[in-house]
């Protein structure tokens, strides 16, 4: 949680802060609120982000009753929680590529349920996958990145980590260097997810690795997105919800349909292979072509039961698939 990282002037708020009060203002869950409050201030995050990342934060953790439930006479739920998180994450968070929002996202979802916890597609991929993807994808400086199923923004951390090394390591000239990085951070990254909790992860997981939230869009990238044109997007990548049409190979068809070339990796189940999408697939091979289909270890997406068996799948977006690649 933000409130354990500390900043200039701001002190970390340590775990044995936290006494379990019923008092209003002085509750767990306002101590959290109040510390990150002052680290958002002090990091001159702008005043409408700040206030919406913290109205977010809020209705998590103060509405919730599971989290100010005071267990065994001594300790609430949040207190518990933010201990597993002060011990396991947050020493990681000056890490630049870690996904710190997803790994606390993953540590809540451990304790408890949350809010449509039945309905909850939301797949956290894990690193390791992640920064294949972005390799296989080819991303340099000269990326603009694209994700139309957010998530907690994993991704377009990697993506951006892998731009701004390369601008590091083909520019010498150190202020044409920092512009590019700047502008990499500004307009070579774009996001959209459709529930709001999940959006403000990816919010805060690009506040903490430097920024790039500008364009982390709260939206159905299905229904809602029409500016993909004014995004000249060459790197798709992807891990949809599966319980979208076509095991969520509908947003792969929208996104490519709004790209003019470049890359696109993406993850897909067993299953949008091997018919439950066979429409949907053949549409988008019409005008773009399957390169590879690598077959992953069942365990690589462990955290999601319902997603074990998976193959990461690499396309060129733009071109049509030759006559021998058709089978594919």
């Amino acid at each position: 949680m933000l409130s354990g990282l500390g900043g200039v002037g701001i002190n970390k708020l340590r775990v044995d802060d936290l006494k379990g009060s019923t008092e209003e203002g002085s509750t767990d869950a306002d101590l959290i609120l109040r510390k990150i409050a002052n680290l958002l201030t002090s990091r001159d995050v702008p005043n409408a982000r700040a206030r919406s990342i913290l109205l977010e934060i809020e209705r998590t953790i103060k509405s919730n009753t599971q989290f100010n439930t005071v267990q065994n006479g001594s300790e609430t739920v949040l207190k518990m929680i933010y201990r597993q998180v002060t011990e396991t994450i947050i020493h990681h968070a000056e890490n630049r590529m870690l996904d710190f929002a997803g790994a606390v996202y993953n540590e809540v979802t451990r304790w408890m349920s949350l809010a449509d916890d039945e309905a909850n597609d939301v797949v956290l991929t894990p690193r390791y996958v992640i920064d294949l993807m972005v390799k296989l994808a080819q991303v340099d400086k000269d990326s603009y990145i694209w994700d139309f199923a957010l998530g907690s923004g994993g991704f377009l951390i990697s993506g951006m980590n892998e731009a701004i090394n390369n601008a590091v390591q083909t520019m010498p000239n150190e202020s044409e260097r920092d512009e590019k990085i700047r502008h990499i951070k500004e307009y070579q990254l774009l996001g959209i997810e459709k529930r709001s909790d999940i959006q403000m992860l990816a919010v805060l997981n690009m506040f903490l690795v430097g920024d790039g939230s500008s364009n982390i869009l709260h939206g159905d990238s299905l229904t809602t997105f029409t500016d993909g044109i004014n995004f000249p997007a060459n790197v798709f990548l992807l891990n949809p919800p599966y319980s979208a049409e076509g095991n969520g190979m509908i947003f792969v068809k929208k996104a490519l349909s709004m790209m003019k070339g470049g890359r696109a990796c993406i993850i897909i189940q067993d299953s949008a292979g091997s018919g439950k999408a066979s429409v949907i697939n053949k549409e988008i091979l019409q005008g773009n072509t399957l390169v590879a289909s690598i077959k992953c270890q069942s365990m690589c997406l462990l955290a999601n039961p319902a997603c074990r068996q998976v193959f990461m799948c690499l396309m060129w977006a733009g071109r049509t698939t030759p006559n021998k690649l058709s089978g594919l």
